[in-house]
């Protein structure tokens, strides 16, 4: 019996890694230089691919990140998890005055270096510029 659960953990494991390895075989080698190139120490890299981009999510000294790549391996976003106390206090405000809970939080980068800050409450992902606003509910 332990041998069979043995055998069963390493073929789910394999498994997941044939998995991880086609979805990897998909991007673009334009993408995976450009990502290898500046992410050179990253660890557990996962690809997604987002309409005609690339997202790689991954952690890297100690952190929570994902990149976004074009198809021609221009990172136009970068995200990095946060703790939700580190949000800018217009943030949580805002987001307790309209009675959400915010279960996750990261700084968005976009390719020109403006600073975002997302808050994910109930499912959905709030958008805020550097300054706190508000600026969209991603997916409206």
């Amino acid at each position: 019996m332990k041998n069979n659960l043995i055998a069963a953990a390493l073929l789910m494991g394999l498994s997941l890694n044939i998995a991880r390895a086609q979805s990897d075989s998909k991007v673009p080698q334009v993408v995976k230089t450009a990502f290898a190139d500046k992410y050179a120490t990253a660890k557990a890299v996962t690809w997604d691919k987002e309409d005609r981009s690339w997202e790689a999510s991954f952690t890297m000294n100690g952190e929570t990140r994902s990149v976004v790549f074009d198809a021609n391996g221009k990172q136009t976003e970068s995200e990095l998890e946060m703790p939700v106390a580190k949000l800018p206090e217009t943030v949580r405000a805002y987001m307790k005055s309209q009675k959400k809970t915010i279960k996750a939080a990261a700084e968005i980068t976009d390719a020109a270096g403006k600073v975002y800050y997302e808050a994910e409450a109930g499912g959905k992902d709030y958008l805020f510029d550097a300054a706190g606003k508000p600026v969209k509910k991603i997916g409206d």
